[in-house]
Formats: structure tokens, sequence, C-alpha cells
């Protein structure tokens, strides 16, 4: 058996044809080569030694037969087979402070267009980012109310999976988050039947693209179409049990994981039953972004509740808190960060924050191209923004001197920026590895500066 992975491991699952080889080639052999019947490239021979790819290992035992042909001075040959068992993939367990990212394919044209390493060698990850992330979340799995479920876009499946064989996990995101697909969850989520058609759908789909998990977004903020605790618990432990019932004993289990709003509201105990979900869920991921203040330069994405941005005093440390408080391990939260920016228009600026708190509306700056209607700004944008010369950043610090929140400013053009800076995404990590809670980003692929990702590897190895 071969479950490690390492060349030295493999030698005795080959010894009995080394043995039989040497035989044959002293008596009658003229020559003889290895053929592998390969498994979606599982077992890979390569001078004789065997090694697993983890991309291609699943959470049950597989079996790959690699065969000898023997070749006599005769002109006749002899084919000779064994089967070799690889057992269920297994991943090095999370450190206290375990590194995810969401990668949105929607956003995947915008990463390729600004984001200077895919630019010069058209590679997705660096080097850096292979060895900092711990969970990659693929979004998105679409589901219908009749339990059927769809991937929205798999054509970055297969390079997003190639992280497997640097320890990361690969979770299909599963998206409640606009109307159909949140009316899809509610509708499913209340019916036994529709559960079950459900469940098994996903499942086949992790089988089918061999994935590790799922995560769970239903979050919409309409009271019409909002989570349902009752039926949430369902569904969470109806979907334990059978990803416990499709792996097998000695690999790592699949992750169940999920997406919580941090704030009262999309907290509300009507919403989800933090107690009852301990039991079934893995992690969960407290969305700490979009708590803006639409009508308010109000930071986006804030560490600490800010005290000036006159906005709905929400921030990961509240999401923290509040769901801990409600039965939730805190060693199985991880916190947000925001790999976009939100800008406003806003009219007056003074003070040592200026423009923070004061009205504005959400706005998109012309001349830049990953600016939107929406307020939102792509990473590499606000990176030009800044080298501009037009721009300043302030980070506000609470009583404590602790980060709660960075945005940049023009005094000329009139335009507030929140985002997380650099320096917010350190202070994110340091209080994060603190109390041993996660961190992860909304999205790797709208962060086309890669600063998110940067900051927490510098963060985590400074």
């Amino acid at each position: 058996e071969d479950n490690t992975g390492t060349e030295s491991d493999s030698v005795s699952a080959l010894e009995s044809f080394y043995t039989l080889v040497i035989i044959l080639w002293c008596c009658i052999f003229t020559f003889c080569h290895f053929n592998l019947q390969k498994y979606n490239n599982l077992y890979n021979i390569n001078n004789g030694l065997g090694t697993v790819s983890k991309v291609y290992q699943t959470h049950k035992k597989q079996t790959v037969t690699i065969s000898v042909e023997v070749r006599y001075k005769t002109g006749s040959s002899k084919t000779l087979s064994k089967e070799i068992t690889v057992n269920p993939v297994k991943f090095t367990d999370f450190s206290s402070t375990p590194i995810a990212t969401y990668f949105y394919t929607g956003a995947i044209s915008a990463y390729k267009k600004y984001n200077e390493r895919y630019l010069n060698n058209q590679t997705l990850f660096s080097e850096t980012t292979k060895e900092t992330l711990d969970i990659v979340y693929y979004a998105f799995i679409v589901p219908k109310s009749d339990g059927s479920v769809s991937f929205q876009n798999v054509s970055y499946l297969d390079e997003v999976r190639e992280l497997r064989n640097h320890n990361v996990r690969i979770l299909g995101c599963v998206n409640g988050v606009g109307t159909d697909t949140s009316t899809a969850f509610k509708v499913i989520t209340a019916d036994k039947n529709l559960r079950k058609t459900f469940i098994n759908n996903l499942m086949d789909m992790v089988e089918e693209y061999n994935l590790d998990g799922l995560d769970l977004d239903w979050e919409a903020i309409s009271s019409s179409l909002k989570p349902i605790a009752s039926q949430y618990n369902l569904l969470c432990q109806e979907l334990r049990a059978e990803m416990t019932r499709r792996q097998d004993e000695g690999g790592s289990p699949y992750l169940l994981t999920m997406a919580v709003p941090a704030s009262s509201y999309g907290t509300a105990t009507d919403r989800f039953d933090f107690a009852t979900l301990n039991k079934y869920v893995d992690y969960i991921n407290i969305m700490s972004y979009d708590l803006n203040d639409t009508t308010k330069a109000s930071h986006l994405s804030p560490l600490y509740t800010s005290k000036k941005d006159n906005g709905y005093g929400f921030g990961a440390v509240y999401g923290v808190n509040r769901i801990s408080s409600l039965g939730f391990d805190k060693n199985k939260l991880i916190i947000g960060c925001a790999g976009y920016g939100k800008a406003y228009k806003v009219t007056s600026a003074s003070g040592t924050y200026p423009a923070l708190g004061t009205s504005g509306t959400l706005t998109q700056i012309s001349g830049y191209d990953g600016s939107f209607k929406s307020g939102t700004v792509y990473g590499s944008t606000i990176n030009q923004l800044i080298k501009s010369g037009k721009y300043k950043q302030y980070t506000e610090l609470d009583s404590n001197g602790k980060v709660v929140g960075s945005y940049l400013y023009s005094e000329t053009d009139k335009i507030f920026i929140t985002f997380d800076s650099k320096e917010a995404v350190m202070a994110k990590y340091e209080y994060a590895a603190s109390i041993g809670v996660g961190m992860m980003c909304w999205a790797y692929t709208e962060d086309t500066s890669d600063t998110v990702i940067n900051a927490i590897y510098e963060a985590k190895n400074k």
C-alpha cells in the first residue's frame, strides 16, 4: 500500500516484481519494461519508483494495476500484474489559524487581465500562495428547487485542484445568495425527500470532481428567503451523515463549512441555531465584509467596531464574539477579508480621518477599468490609484491603538475608498492567531493585486 506519495514508501509495493525480474533476467531474459495502467494519473512510476498524486486521491480506497512485460529470446512474452491499494487522501492537520479563500469564477477574467504574475507566466497561484493556503472554496455550485445541482463554471477546477498536492483542500461552494438559489435552499430544506435528493446530488458532484467537501452559502438577507434555523439543522445533520457514509477510514474526513454574515441580523437565532450546527459543521466562515453603510463613507471590512464611520457597528471581532456566544466553538471560526474595495463620492472631509463617516454615494471611478457602478473596486485598481499620487491612505486606530480599518481619500476628486490594506490584513492575522481562529478572503479572483494573500503570507512568516 502507498498512501504517502513518497518514493521511498512505494518500493515495497514493487518488491516482488523486482525479485521476479532479476530472476528472469539472470535466466532467459532479453529485456523488460514496466507498464502502469494509470487511473487518472493517480499512481505514477518513474525510474522504477512509484508515487501517488494527491490531486487524484479520493476519500475512498482505490486500486491501480501495475504490470511487467517479460520478453524472451525465443520471441514469446509474458505479462505479470499486481494490484496496488492507494489509501484515502490524507492531508496534514490544520494549524490553529487555517487560511482559506473563495475562488470566484465570475471574476476570473479580471484576474487574468490585471494580475501581473498571471500576465507574465499564466499561473493562477504563486509559490507563496500554495504554501499559505489550507482551503479553497470553488464558487459556485448552483442549486435548483427540484434538488438538482450544477457547477457554474468548471473551467479552472483542474488548476485549482492541483493545489491538493500542496496540502490544500478544495471544497465546492453552494450558492444561496440570489433570489433563485435562496428560494431553492428554502424549498429543498423544507422537504425530506428533496433534502435527500439534494444531498445525494451534491455528494455525487463531490465524488465526480474529486472534492474535499462542501461550503453552504445560504445567506439571503430578504426576510422571505432568509435561512430557517430548524431546516438548516436538518440539512447539515443529514449531509454530515452522508459524507461519513461515503468516506473510508484512514483518510482525512470530508469538510462541511458554511458562510454567515458578521452582523446582528445575519446571525439572528431564527436563521441559525449555532449550538446545533456545532455538532455537524467543521468551520463557519464569518463574512466580515460588506459591512459598510451604503449611504456613508464607512469601513467595508473592519476588524474592530469603528467609532468614527457612523456605520452599523459590526466587524470581524463582533462576528467572532457573537457567533461563539451563541454556542459555536470559537476555534472553528474563520474571519473574512475583502479582496475588493468600495468607492464613495463625498461632498466634505475634515479632521484626523477625513471623509470617514460623512454622507456619500457609491460610485464608479472614471478612467479605471477595474471600478464599477456598484462602487466595487478591484485590487489592482486600488494599487493604480495609490500610485497616481492623488490618494492618501488612512488607517483608523481605536482607543487602544488597534487597527480598525483602512481607506484611501482623494482631496482633489472627493472620493473615499474603503478596502483591506496590507496593514489591515496583517492586523487581522495577528488577532486571528492570538485567539486561534482562521482567516479567509472573498474573493481571490477579485484581489487582482494579491494584496490579501501576500499580506497573510508576510504576517504568518514575519
